[in-house]
């Protein structure tokens, strides 16, 4: 396992031999989006890991016996600890964990005809908004979110 940090964000490769991905994209792309959303970034760890960890932990965590691409996991305590006042603005707090198999991101950028890279920064936003707050319970929603993580990675590529 081999970690890489950059203020209060982590890349852990786990299970993971290619450390050759995008540090710097990903560190930007976490960024872009927190500061868009008027969030703080208190922790974040990205962990670029497999189909089997992913469907474990879907497991695990969301009862589904299936493997998945991205899940986010919110680490903050409860609301009240993320509400933070700096000056003027109230900014609200992002401590949390995203998981992504790099399984899923090889077939879904094959499947898509898209660059691995690319594919990879899409489930990071993903990730990102749902830590934000954003979620789907249908297809428009699923669209909007999706939508909304496209516009983000190409502002960091």
């Amino acid at each position: 396992m081999m970690q890489i940090s950059e203020n209060e964000i982590t890349i852990v490769y786990n299970s993971v031999e290619d450390n050759s991905l995008p540090n710097t994209k990903i560190f930007n792309l976490v960024n872009v989006i927190v500061t868009d959303k008027n969030y703080k970034l208190r922790e974040l760890s990205v962990i670029l890991s497999n189909d089997e960890l992913l469907h474990k932990l879907n497991h695990k965590w969301l009862n589904v016996d299936a493997t998945t691409d991205v899940l986010s996991f919110d680490l903050c305590d409860d609301w009240d600890k993320r509400q933070i006042r700096v000056s003027s603005n109230d900014l609200k707090i992002i401590e949390g964990e995203i998981y992504i198999s790099l399984d899923r991101v090889q077939a879904q950028a094959r499947e898509n005809g898209i660059e691995p890279e690319t594919e990879l920064l899409k489930l990071i936003a993903h990730g990102i908004l749902h830590l934000c707050g954003m979620d789907h319970d249908d297809n428009v929603s699923l669209r909007e979110m999706i939508d909304r993580g496209e516009n983000y990675v190409q502002r960091v590529l």
